[in-house]
């Protein structure tokens, strides 16, 4: 049995979809099993303890329980088989790393591609979970470009956090946004890295940065979570106001901004718009022939924090 979880926010309309994690490992061994999303009834109030429990039997049969502590009957439940047979094979992964790194050294690859192939390379390692090993990869790449990459150095800042390099993450996504004055992207990922460690008012100061570059619905929804973690309900609905005001309608948005408009309905418990973006996103995963990426927000630890 785990304790020290939380529900992620308060909501008097609409469920609170909770995403639900299994995974093996930890570091660049971790590895997910299990993807689930649990609908919350309202009403719930973020704070709210929450219990998980979970048993493996001899025959290999996980037991998954996750439910509020001050009322047990409203939990979620699942029965897993022999869950390490749904860790994805990584053979296609190592195949397609060996071939471009044999295609490099051997001078099949036009030298000025090289740190293209090297990128994609790195890309390849970071799935197959070797981070630290994508880091110096992705540090040679720029080292051959000989200039600072914005797209590369918000890659690694991505990595360093996954590694649970703070500094290391900030420093770099700094590095990022220095390097392309017009892209928002390092300094909206920054804000939400921050809002991921309970650095609230350093995340506000971040997402306010990202939109003096770019104003984007998505950035307005970030400031308006940010503001209603720092329990400032009138900037957090003036934001989310302005949010609304600025998404497109969903079949008009691209994937990014679609899941961000998710959390904003969600937010401000509009069921119509809420229906109509998983409409949409779940068209689009219909489409490409694959899963959709379950998607709710994972509970909080104590003290604010996401369990990562």
């Amino acid at each position: 049995r785990r304790g020290g979880l939380a529900v992620p926010r308060s909501s008097a309309v609409l469920p609170v979809e909770l995403r639900v994690e299994l995974v093996a490992g930890s570091g660049e061994d971790e590895t997910p099993l299990y993807q689930a999303v649990w609908r919350l009834p309202p009403p719930v109030t973020q704070g709210e303890a929450l219990e998980a429990e979970f048993r493996m039997d001899s025959n290999q049969i996980l037991e998954l329980r996750l439910a509020l502590a001050a009322a047990p009957e409203q939990a979620f439940e699942a029965v897993i088989e022999n869950p390490l047979t749904h860790v994805a094979n990584p053979r296609d992964a190592r195949l397609r790393l060996e071939e471009i790194e044999e295609a490099v050294r051997t001078g099949q690859v036009p030298k000025e591609k090289v740190p293209d192939e090297l990128a994609r390379a790195a890309n390849l390692m970071a799935e197959l979970g070797q981070r630290e090993r994508a880091l110096e990869q992705l540090a040679k790449v720029l080292r051959a470009k000989n200039r600072p990459d914005a797209w590369i150095l918000n890659r690694m800042a991505m990595l360093a956090g996954e590694l649970g390099d703070a500094a290391r993450e900030e420093k770099l996504f700094r590095e990022a946004a220095a390097a392309d004055l017009s892209w928002s992207g390092p300094l909206f990922n920054l804000a939400l890295a921050q809002r991921r460690r309970g650095r609230l008012e350093e995340a506000a100061k971040s997402v306010g940065e990202a939109m003096r570059v770019e104003e984007k619905a998505p950035h307005f929804v970030l400031a308006a979570q940010i503001e209603e973690a720092l329990d400032r309900p009138a900037q957090r609905d003036a934001g989310l106001r302005t949010a609304l005001e600025r998404f497109s309608e969903p079949r008009s948005c691209d994937d990014w901004e679609l899941g961000w408009l998710v959390a904003a309905a969600r937010m401000a418990d509009d069921l119509p718009l809420l229906d109509r973006a998983r409409e949409e996103q779940a068209a689009r995963a219909g489409g490409r022939g694959e899963e959709a990426e379950p998607g709710g927000e994972l509970p909080l630890l104590a003290g604010g924090m996401v369990p990562r």
